[in-house]
This record gives C-alpha cells, sequence and structure tokens, in this order.
C-alpha cells in the first residue's frame, strides 16, 4: 500500500503540483467545450462545419508566421535573464512581433483576391483571418510567458477566460447569425481581439532595460523560432491537409464529419498541452542539472496515463460522437479510433523535439517534419479518392507515427546523449495499439467495449502502483 509519507511527498512534487492544476484546468476547459459542441452540431449544416474547418486550417497556416514563433524563446530566455531583463526581453519581442504582423496584414489586405483563389475563403474575410492570426500568437506568446515565470495561477486565468469568451461569443454570434458559417468566425474574430489587446497591455507597461539591446533581443527570438517555421507549416500540413483534399476530393459535408470526428479523437491533446506547460520547465531543470534518473519513473507514469486516456477515447468513440453530433455525423466512428492512435504518437515525438529544443539544436527539426508531411501529402492522395474520410484518417495516423520515428532517430542517433531511455515508451506504445486492435474489432458491441475497457483500467493501476513502488525504493 501507499504509506501517507509516501503520498505526501507525491502532493507536494513540482511536477505533480503543477500539472494537476495545469491537468483540472484542461478537463474544465474540455467540459465546456464538450458541452457546447452538440450545440453547435445541431446549430449548423454539415457543410458550416466544412467552411469553419476550413478557416481553422489556415488560421493555424497564417499565424505561424505572423510573429515568426518568437515565442519559442522566452522559456531559454527565462533560464539565462534575470526577470527585469527578462520582460525588457518580452517587451522587445512583442514590438517586434507586432510590427511583422502589421506588414504581413497589409500584405494580405492588398493580394485578398488572389489568396482568396488559393485558400477558398471569401476576400472579405481575409483581413478578419489576418486578425485571428495575430490573437492565435500573441495568445501563444502569453502561455510561453506564464509558463517561463512559473505562474501557473495566471495561466490558468488566462486559459479559462479566454475559453469562455471563445465558447460564449462563438454561441451568440452563431445564434443571431443567419450564416452561421460566418457567425462562428466572427465569434473567433472576437475572442482573438480581445486576446490582442490583453497581451499589448501586458507586456508593452514593461520596461525596456537598454533600447540598444532590442536588436540583441530580436536576434535571440528569431534564433529559436525561425528554424521551427518549417517545422510548423510541416505540422500544419499533417495536420491539416486530409481536410484540404477532403474538401477537393469530397466536398465541404465530408470534411464537416471528418472534423468532428478529428476533434474527438484528439480529445486528449488538451490534456496532453496543459501537462506538457508543467512537464517542459520540469524536464529543463532536470536534464540541466544532469539529474537523468529523476525524469524516468515520472515519464513513464505520464505517457502511460496519457496513453490509457487514448484508449478510452477509442473505446468509448461510438457514445462520445452520439453525445457530440446528430445521427449524419456518426459515420465517422471509426475516424476516430485511427485519430487517436495518430495523435498518442504525435504526443510522443514532442520530447525528443524537446531535447532538440533545450540543446538549441533546431536544424534538423525542420527537414525531419518536412519528411513526414511529404509523406503525409502522397498518403492522402493515394488513400482518400479510395476511402474517403477513413483514408484520411489512416492516413494522419502513418504520418504521426512517421513523424515519432523522425525525430527519434535524430535525438538518438544524430544528436545524440538523448536522456529517455527507449525502453521507458515501451509498455505505453504496446497498450495503446493493443487497444485500438480490439477497439476496432467490438466497435459495434457495447457490453464487449465496457468490459474491455474495465479489464485496460485494471492492468493501468496495477502498473501505476508498481512505478510508485519504484519511485518509492530509490
Amino acid at each position: 500500500m501507499i504509506n501517507k509519507e509516501l503520498l505526501h511527498k507525491i502532493k507536494k512534487h513540482p511536477l505533480i503540483k503543477t500539472s494537476t492544476a495545469y491537468i483540472f484546468t484542461s478537463f474544465l476547459i474540455k467540459g465546456m467545450s464538450f458541452i457546447t459542441t452538440p450545440i453547435f452540431t445541431r446549430m449548423m449544416k454539415i457543410e458550416d462545419y466544412g467552411i469553419i474547418s476550413n478557416f481553422q486550417t489556415w488560421l493555424q497556416f497564417f499565424s505561424i508566421f505572423i510573429f515568426l514563433q518568437v515565442s519559442s524563446g522566452l522559456l531559454p530566455a527565462k533560464i539565462n535573464k534575470e526577470l527585469i531583463r527578462f520582460n525588457s526581453y518580452v517587451k522587445n519581442v512583442v514590438i517586434f512581433g507586432m510590427t511583422s504582423a502589421f506588414i504581413q496584414i497589409t500584405i494580405f489586405i492588398i493580394f485578398k483576391e488572389k489568396i482568396e483563389k488559393w485558400i477558398n475563403i471569401d476576400s472579405t474575410l481575409i483581413p478578419v483571418l489576418g486578425l485571428c492570426a495575430i490573437g492565435t500568437a500573441m495568445s501563444n506568446i502569453i502561455s510561453a510567458y506564464y509558463i517561463a515565470v512559473e505562474s501557473p495561477k495566471k495561466k490558468i486565468i488566462f486559459s479559462v477566460l479566454s475559453s469562455i469568451i471563445f465558447l460564449g461569443s462563438g454561441l451568440g454570434c452563431v445564434y443571431f447569425s443567419r450564416d452561421k458559417s460566418l457567425g462562428r468566425i466572427v465569434g473567433y474574430a472576437i475572442n482573438n481581439s480581445i486576446i490582442l489587446l490583453f497581451g499589448l497591455f501586458l507586456f508593452l507597461k514593461n520596461k525596456v532595460v537598454e533600447k540598444k539591446e532590442f536588436m540583441e533581443d530580436v536576434k535571440s527570438g528569431l534564433k529559436y523560432g525561425i528554424p521551427l517555421i518549417p517545422h510548423l507549416i510541416a505540422n500544419v500540413v499533417n495536420g491539416s491537409s486530409d481536410r484540404i483534399f477532403l474538401l477537393k476530393i469530397c466536398g465541404e459535408s465530408q470534411v464537416g464529419i471528418y472534423s468532428i470526428a478529428y476533434a474527438i479523437g484528439a480529445l486528449t491533446l488538451t490534456l496532453v498541452e496543459s501537462s506538457a506547460d508543467a512537464w517542459n520547465p520540469w524536464y529543463f531543470k532536470q536534464t540541466l542539472a544532469k539529474k537523468n534518473q529523476k525524469i524516468k519513473i515520472p515519464f513513464k507514469i505520464y505517457t502511460l496515463t496519457i496513453g490509457m486516456c487514448f484508449v478510452g477515447i477509442m473505446f468509448l468513440a461510438p457514445d462520445i460522437i452520439k453525445i457530440m453530433a446528430p445521427k449524419e455525423y456518426w459515420e465517422g466512428t471509426r475516424c476516430i479510433l485511427f485519430v487517436a492512435l495518430g495523435v498518442f504518437f504525435l504526443f510522443l515525438y514532442r520530447f525528443p523535439l524537446l531535447y532538440e529544443q533545450f540543446l538549441s539544436t533546431t536544424k534538423y527539426v525542420a527537414p525531419a517534419t518536412i519528411l513526414t508531411a511529404i509523406i503525409n501529402i502522397v498518403l492522402n492522395t493515394l488513400l482518400i479518392p479510395k476511402y474517403n474520410i477513413n483514408g484520411a484518417a489512416i492516413a494522419t495516423t502513418l504520418s504521426y507515427i512517421v513523424l515519432w520515428l523522425t525525430h527519434e532517430f535524430v535525438a538518438r542517433k544524430i544528436i545524440k546523449g538523448y536522456n529517455i531511455s527507449k525502453k521507458n515508451y515501451i509498455i505505453s506504445v504496446i497498450i495503446v495499439i493493443i487497444g485500438f486492435i480490439l477497439s476496432n474489432i467490438v466497435l459495434e458491441f457495447s457490453i464487449s467495449r465496457y468490459i474491455i475497457l474495465v479489464i485496460f483500467c485494471i492492468i493501468y493501476l496495477i502498473i501505476i502502483f508498481k512505478y510508485i513502488k519504484v519511485a518509492k525504493s530509490k
């Protein structure tokens, strides 16, 4: 049994404390999204969802460029700078980011008719797309700032409030709009405008230590940001090319069905992102102090827990989609299983990537991810015409597996010194793959799905208790 002293140590562990706070917030936000999704799916047509999905895809794409990813340098800067100097650094990179954004939005507006032809978004919405991209980039900087200064309470408050505004404005605009897809887009614009104004207020009030350090700070931010841009573009291709191909080949209704299926399959990704907010700075500190043994057990528990969440999504997929969407969406049920498997490997790839970022060795990041994007495009062209939405889901899964293996190869064989052993992945990977296979077999048999899921949960608890005992003995 776990004694009280061990429980106290677990509760006081900085990683556990911070992770718990972020995870609780994640469930709160996801809970709000879960409750409102069935409302959106019943207020909007499948074609509206296809239009929104296309808008989201290009929002993701353009937001990569707006601030040139200077937010990626905040955590390393905080480790190497005093707080006053760090705040000055953040202000400088935000000023640079806003300047870059102004130039890019001006170009968007000048060439909006041509952009409309490329991306299938009405030219009148191109400035709105640009505004949303700025808000998204500012949101990334705000989140990165709160993580860097280790202020989980402020990060949580920001996340919760922005989610409430996002969902509230979205519901309101959709309800009162005749064009439901336009109403949803207006909701995006309202939310992102508020985030942008808050970010400017938060950062521009900081004092600049020395004006001559502006270019030094910009160069530092771009040092981390620029190499990530091709990588992030490739990630958007990996995550969104399926929708673009579906739109061209199968039409907006299939994109709408696939978007709901993908959202359900990726439910746990929100949990991944929230726990990563705690894991990343903790991992940086332990790796910097060369405390590699301290990483081993938390990593095993972390990956196995996330893996079990994905297994749960797989077995409960038919029930979740019936709650979240009307009958016309249910043909996307099997897609959920493939998406959940793929997104699990997307979660795993973050660990070798984090090691590459820790060493500031990001020159291999873009080539590795671009290779995966090319594979994704080829698979989509081959599989979507034959299998429709299931083809898109299979292409996504295979691409994410390649993405993980590629970055694993870079971290272990090219950079070397990666401090997470391959055997630490084995149990979580095996459990998720077995869960995927079994959930496919019993997809249409409710009782069998529940029984097998309960067995998985028991196995999970046995393994976790074993890990905790090992940690206790050390």
